[in-house]
């Protein structure tokens, strides 16, 4: 579906490539090998080439807890989670490794900056030649931490799902107020980077609504906006995945549970007449969604049937990684397995893990199979 709204995306992306030009060649090599597919269809063994991004959980822990997150919501695991995070020291070996190949590097949580180092996690990276993102609740950012962050990091992601009084119901009182001063500090700071934006996760608390966020995101600033329809499951459909993953892989996987969520009070004809209003406003913040759906159909058989989908496989394990806090490395970017762990760069290379008989098999089985019961929302089968 095409909005209107500045051009931008492209534009700050040629930027982006030209901030890191010794990136550049990796990141081309990357385009062709993820448009044809090459690692995926070429190599038998379940062998890939090593990943183009990494998605790096820094840290498990979050001051908030958000009603629909899968780590500390309402569902959520994040009291059976990884405690024992990797020091300073352990997370620069680990980017000494990674600097090798040069992935893209997202990093995420819980929340990052409740780790006191993470500017300097954040130098480090850069310092080895990385494109680094990052997404963030936008509480704990001040004037100082957002003076750091200019021309340093590559891309913030501020959470933020609705006006005031929606967004505090979602994630908690005052926090509205805090993730936009943060959003106000960073772009106060900021010369060229980093590029700045919104992410809106819908839900049955926002979705009537979602237009007033394109307005202040343009209020605001932002360079760029994005909805993210909901990842959720049913019980069913959880149970399913959990017998597959203990039949295939022996393991019992208990992450699957947070992304049980209910979506039967969306009414779609109001969420797709929010949709149309989005497109034809006129702003100069470029506005995505995240799957692009395009019709009234597709929207109401994404929020009614999980049995929709537009995919029938996944390949992201053949392009993305998960770095969990204490260093174990899992081959699923989007924690549908987080129990299912190839290995942890605390005494290995990431490249001898990443094409572990452990990962090759994921990859293989994933491959017969296309998906699992509980990816069936997942963006890699959308995206």
């Amino acid at each position: 579906m095409k909005f209107r709204g500045r051009n931008i995306k492209s534009n700050r992306e040629v930027e982006l490539v030209f901030k890191n030009l010794s990136c550049a060649p990796r990141v081309v090599f990357n385009i062709l090998r993820s448009k044809m597919l090459i690692d995926y269809k070429v190599f038998s063994d379940g062998f890939s080439f090593l990943p183009s991004t990494v998605v790096w959980e820094i840290t498990s822990r979050c001051n908030l807890r958000c009603k629909m997150c899968w780590l500390w919501g309402e569902n959520g695991i994040g009291k059976d989670f990884v405690k024992d995070e990797l020091d300073i020291e352990g997370i620069k070996k680990i980017i000494d490794d990674l600097s090798s190949f040069k992935p893209i590097v997202y990093i995420t949580g819980g929340e990052p900056f409740i780790r006191k180092d993470m500017m300097e996690i954040i130098d480090y990276i850069k310092d080895k030649g990385m494109i680094c993102t990052l997404t963030t609740n936008g509480t704990l950012i001040d004037d100082k931490l957002a003076k750091s962050l200019s021309d340093k990091l590559d891309v913030i992601s501020f959470s933020l799902d609705g006006t005031k009084e929606i967004h505090n119901e979602i994630r908690g009182k005052g926090v509205f107020e805090k993730c936009v001063r943060g959003i106000k500090a960073v772009l106060k700071e900021r010369k060229s980077f980093p590029i700045i934006k919104i992410n809106t996760t819908l839900s049955d608390l926002n979705y009537d609504s979602i237009s007033k966020m394109v307005l202040l995101a343009d209020e605001l600033g932002v360079d760029e906006i994005q909805f993210q329809h909901l990842w959720f499951l049913d019980e069913k459909y959880a149970d399913a995945h959990k017998k597959v993953i203990k039949k295939i892989f022996g393991i019992t996987t208990k992450g699957i549970d947070g992304y049980i969520l209910g979506t039967s009070k969306i009414n779609i004809d109001i969420l797709y007449n929010e949709i149309l209003k989005i497109k034809n406003l006129e702003t100069n913040v470029n506005i995505s969604f995240y799957p692009d759906i395009n019709t009234r159909e597709e929207l109401k058989r994404y929020y009614t049937d999980l049995s929709f989908h537009f995919r029938d496989r996944c390949v992201n394990p053949w392009f993305s990684a998960t770095i969990r806090s204490n260093g174990d490395v899992t081959p699923c970017p989007d924690y549908y397995i987080p129990e299912y762990v190839i290995g942890n760069l605390k005494n290995n290379f990431f490249s001898k893990i990443w094409n572990s008989e452990q990962a090759k098999k994921f990859r293989l089985t994933l491959r017969e199979k296309g998906y699992f019961p509980g990816c069936i929302r997942c963006c890699g089968l959308f995206g």
